[in-house]
């Protein structure tokens, strides 16, 4: 009785965890009835066991309810996976010539599985925005996308009583949520950022996502770095079996398993990877490349998500009403003296106009932004104005490095231009 007792203080149910730097922990369902057990990986082995004992903590595996177990797959075992590079290739012809899809296309959606297996590189989850016209051809990616992620869920949509603890992949069948909602998960998507949970406790509802859209630009709603793939009018996507379903899921979840267990007793050293320049400029493509470990060939990997990441900034950067008054303002403050408050703001309207936009600006909105940038206006004769001094110029040049705005460089311009190698 008292053995009983002690055990029952000493337990602790698991989702899978990192233990210490050479040691961590996973669910799988290695038998036939499903039931789960822990794969544990160490710097010498990997092996599977009903419960994991460790520093005087017994680790159990969690009891589900029936429908969350029939809903997720775990992987039946750890299997390895080879290289990298050449399982990340394996996994991209596989969505090719199951979904149709282009190669570019189908390397984005493969950097993304990739990305749900070692959730803990990132501090701001990946998600990826599936938009296109026809709902039942991206029900069939997802169909083949739940065999391949990490515990994915189909879901009709958001809801805190998800089970999120698990650190499933939620698959969004249905986008339309109310701002308000929306919001709640845009936020909660980042790292260590918790919601009241029933009682006196605290809920994470960050996760790995691919949400099903419409046509329009995912960015608004939750942020410009999502991933984001289209599925074209015309596309015609084969019916796949539930059979075959199963099949690639035996295959391919010991692996991503395996790659997991791997990846998370290198965690300590991910900032620690030189990053190549063409992945830097964007913090998704930057995680990334350290959740694929760095290896050399690594980067051509993730060159189309890269290229797609920086479309997606610019058009951000195109619409952005601070960067659009850098772009304003940055002629002017190379040419004139000063620029007035209501010349400023008709031209930015302008532009913005030009690029789509219906939204119009108020000449006190605009001084706002220009207060937020850093910039102060001056009071004169003739109203309010922005007034080029040395120090704004300065500041200007360096707003328009951080907005990574491509602006004319004028040759008179010490500022802009290039840096001279001096001989000698």
């Amino acid at each position: 009785m008292e053995d009983h007792f002690l055990n029952n203080l000493r337990t602790r149910v698991t989702y899978g965890e990192r233990i210490s730097d050479d040691c961590n922990i996973d669910l799988v369902a290695p038998t036939a009835s499903g039931e789960l057990e822990i794969a544990v990986h160490t710097a010498d082995n990997a092996v599977i066991v009903p419960k994991f004992e460790r520093d005087g903590m017994i680790h159990i595996p969690p009891t589900f309810h029936p429908s969350i177990r029939d809903a997720i797959r775990f992987p039946a075992g750890i299997a390895d996976y080879g290289e990298v590079h050449d399982f990340f290739l394996q996994v991209a012809q596989l969505l090719r010539t199951s979904l149709k899809l282009p190669e570019p296309t189908t390397f984005i959606i493969t950097a993304w599985i990739f990305a749900g297996w070692v959730p803990e590189f990132f501090a701001v989850l990946p998600i990826l925005c599936v938009t296109g016209s026809n709902r039942a051809h991206a029900m069939k990616v997802f169909y083949l996308l739940r065999e391949l992620c990490r515990r994915a869920i189909i879901v009709a949509e958001l809801n805190p009583h998800l089970p999120t603890e698990l650190g499933p992949t939620l698959l969004l069948v249905n986008s339309g949520l109310p701002k308000r909602v929306q919001g709640c998960w845009s936020a909660c998507n980042h790292r260590d950022v918790y919601l009241p949970a029933p009682g006196v406790g605290l809920k994470r509802l960050a996760c790995v996502k691919a949400i099903y859209g419409g046509t329009g630009d995912p960015s608004p709603l939750w942020g410009d770095e999502v991933l984001r793939v289209v599925l074209l009018p015309n596309h015609d996507i084969p019916v796949m079996s539930a059979a075959d379903l199963a099949e690639i899921a035996a295959e391919f979840q010991a692996k991503f398993q395996m790659f997991r267990l791997r990846r998370l007793q290198d965690l300590a050293q991910a900032g620690k990877v030189s990053c190549p320049a063409v992945l830097a400029r964007s913090a998704i493509t930057r995680d990334l490349f350290a959740v694929l470990g760095g290896e050399s060939r690594v980067p051509q990997l993730l060159l189309p998500l890269a290229e797609n990441q920086l479309e997606a900034a610019a058009d951000w950067r195109a619409v952005d009403p601070m960067a659009v008054i850098i772009e304003v303002i940055w002629i002017p403050a190379h040419q004139q003296d000063a620029i007035a408050m209501l010349e400023l703001q008709k031209r930015v309207n302008t532009l913005l106009a030009v690029r789509g936009e219906t939204t119009e600006l108020s000449v006190r909105e605009v001084g706002w932004k220009l207060r937020d940038l850093g910039l102060p206006r001056r009071r004169t004769a003739k109203g309010m104005s922005l007034r080029f001094s040395r120090e704004l110029r300065a500041r200007i040049h360096e707003l328009a490095g951080q907005f990574g705005l491509e602006l004319p460089k004028p040759e008179f311009c010490p500022r802009c231009a290039p840096a001279q190698i001096v001989e000698g």
